[in-house]
């Protein structure tokens, strides 16, 4: 299932929801971490209160992306994922 919608800034969004067989392979990442049983945000200057998330760069692998985002905004480390 997906949906199409544009963005604040006018840009095309397409958001899609797991099926039973798929795999990561976007072109951007979102995490919703948890530590100590809270969520954990970042503060963006011009966005404000988001998750942690970025584009995937070449030849990176979506969880290997969202690993690094993770740790770059917030300098966390996974300890599990879930997909």
């Amino acid at each position: 299932m997906s949906i199409k919608f544009k963005d604040r800034d006018n840009n095309d969004v397409l958001l899609k929801f797991k099926e039973e067989n798929d795999f990561a392979d976007a072109t951007h990442v979102l995490t919703i971490p948890i530590y100590t049983n809270k969520l954990l945000f970042t503060q963006h200057k011009k966005r404000g209160i988001e998750f942690p998330g970025g584009k995937v760069e070449v030849n990176e692998a979506s969880q290997e992306a969202a690993i690094r985002e993770l740790h770059e905004e917030t300098g966390a480390t996974v300890k599990e994922m879930h997909y």
